[in-house]
């Protein structure tokens, strides 16, 4: 695993409205491909800036529409870099070498900034000099009637700051690239962008940020995230809309196969931890490992943790905390877990069979089966997702009853 320092984080509001503007030289990436229109809207916005960027490249990810056309209409303002479609992280790993900027903004084809964007988290970041990189929210949006975006509601993240950021970010995606600006010594720890993530290189990307690097929370939204029902990816993993959600759930699980290999046990706890655990902090950043690899819906390396949390509960004092159970519950509780494990049920049940023989065991059984339950009546499970995951629940039920 790569050398880094714990994860910190500090939360800035946005009444700094009469402070000095910022300096700072910033490179803007901007991959794309085949959005010629929704591009140029996204260029003009970062073009501008209150405090204006020092460089922008443009990689065009072999377009087959007016894409170098558009750029053209810009100027010496935005480097045009051209390429054979291999991806979005390919692009980017392109374009990182030729940064000359001291802060690298990674921006999308189709959303647009607002226009103190960089400024405010420039503010941000020299306020707080040992901080890599900023986190800030966005505002949803969508195409009007003459094509050009029109703002909508800001998200809200989850209850995050200092302690927490690392394994909320783990366990889901609250944030996005677009709205991160890092300093480039940032980027040159975090790596390369994996190209062999054809979707969620973006949350890959944040991650690896977070761990590397101390975070700021700008606690603001800095641009338009476009929805819009155009199709997604590159070339060879095109995709409408309505398929995004079991596509990032499939290249969730190589991201989360990936977490697990290279982080230290630590950055599982909150706040993470280097060296030496204690035999507690152990038992709890194995829980909570479990519940991230149930985020990336990895069914195996699920089992696997949760029976190594009950052999090391077994070697200490007590029992199963309440602490513990809540958070075996909540980790069951997301649509990628369904995604990959209920076309799989019978395998997933007789590897879950090795906890039933233990009394601590059956009590993470039937905390999953509660849990399960609860995910099953959210709105936005179908009615076969709600059958199969309802019989699920009887099943880990009835196992977490009765001895192996």
């Amino acid at each position: 695993m790569r050398d880094h320092a714990p994860v910190a984080a500090e939360t800035h509001g946005s009444g700094e409205a009469n402070l000095p503007v910022p300096t700072g030289r910033v490179s803007v990436l901007i991959s794309t491909y085949n959005r010629a229109a929704m591009l140029e809207e996204c260029l003009a916005s970062v073009l501008q800036q209150t405090v204006p960027p020092c460089q922008v490249i443009v990689i065009d990810d072999g377009s087959t529409d007016d894409t170098e056309e558009r750029v053209a209409r810009f100027g010496a303002q935005v480097e045009y870099l051209y390429k054979e479609n291999a991806g979005k992280s390919s692009a980017l790993n392109a374009a990182l070498p030729r940064v000359t900027g001291d802060y690298i903004w990674v921006f999308d084809d189709d959303d647009v900034a607002l226009p103190t964007s960089i400024e405010v988290r420039l503010r941000a970041l020299q306020a707080s000099p040992g901080a890599g990189v900023v986190f800030s929210r966005h505002r949803w949006g969508a195409s009007g009637p003459d094509g050009r975006i029109e703002a909508q509601e800001e998200i809200a993240w989850p209850a995050v700051g200092e302690s927490n950021l690392l394994l909320t970010l783990m366990r889901g995606c609250f944030t996005t690239l677009q709205g991160a600006l890092a300093r480039t010594g940032s980027y040159r720890a975090a790596g390369p962008f994996r190209e062999e993530l054809l979707r969620s290189q973006d949350y890959d990307m944040l991650i690896r940020l977070a761990r590397h690097c101390r975070v700021v929370l700008l606690d603001q939204p800095t641009f338009i995230f476009r929805r819009h029902g155009d199709q997604r990816g590159p070339a060879t993993l095109r995709h409408a809309v309505d398929e995004r959600e079991r596509l990032w759930a499939r290249y969730d699980g190589m991201l989360g196969r990936a977490l697990r290999s290279e982080a230290e046990l630590g950055e599982f706890l909150a706040p993470p931890v280097r060296g030496e655990l204690t035999a507690d902090q152990r038992r709890e950043a194995v829980l909570n490992r479990m519940s991230v690899m149930a985020s990336k819906g990895l069914a195996s390396e699920f089992i696997d943790d949760a029976a190594e949390f009950v052999e090391q509960v077994k070697a200490a004092p007590g029992d199963v905390t309440s602490v513990q159970r809540a958070v075996a519950r909540s980790a069951l509780q997301h649509r990628y877990f369904l995604f990959n494990v209920m076309p799989e049920r019978a395998a997933f049940l007789q590897r879950a069979r090795v906890l039933a023989h233990t009394p601590q065991g059956r009590t993470l059984l039937r905390a999953f089966a509660r849990g399960l339950l609860g995910l099953a009546r959210w709105d936005g499970v179908s009615s076969r997702e709600r059958l199969l995951t309802l019989q699920l629940v009887l099943q880990l039920g009835w196992l977490g009853l009765r001895p192996g």
